[in-house]
């Protein structure tokens, strides 16, 4: 792969061709399957799933690292803002939304409602 490609790099692309290769990198980083790769990952490292104290990352720096939940902030919800295609952006923005709709709802979930 050419390095202006990759999606980690964070280098912007001259060709049309780079930058289709580099949306669908970062596609890879968002939405439902983002977030089964993150948990199944944390799982098998053996990590926390979030931070019991601060689990959204009020009161402190995200570290995805150490904490599952906090790669959404640090990565997974900053796709949109990387694609350079139409196309992408649209496909992002979906499943960027969804993954707000997932943390709302977990955030529900750990306040017992």
């Amino acid at each position: 792969m050419y390095p202006e490609c990759s999606f980690s790099k964070g280098i912007v692309p001259g060709l049309l061709e780079s930058k289709i290769l580099q949306d669908a990198d970062g596609l890879e980083a968002t939405g439902a399957i983002s977030i089964m790769r993150t948990y199944s990952s944390t799982g098998q490292m053996q990590r926390p799933f979030y931070n019991a104290t601060d689990p959204f990352r009020e009161k402190r720096q995200p570290d995805p690292s150490r904490f599952a939940l906090d790669l959404f902030y640090k990565r997974l919800l900053k796709v949109t803002e990387r694609m350079h295609t139409e196309t992408a952006q649209k496909i992002a923005k979906r499943r960027t939304d969804f993954l707000h709709d997932f943390l709302a709802e977990f955030k529900l979930e750990l306040e017992g409602k």
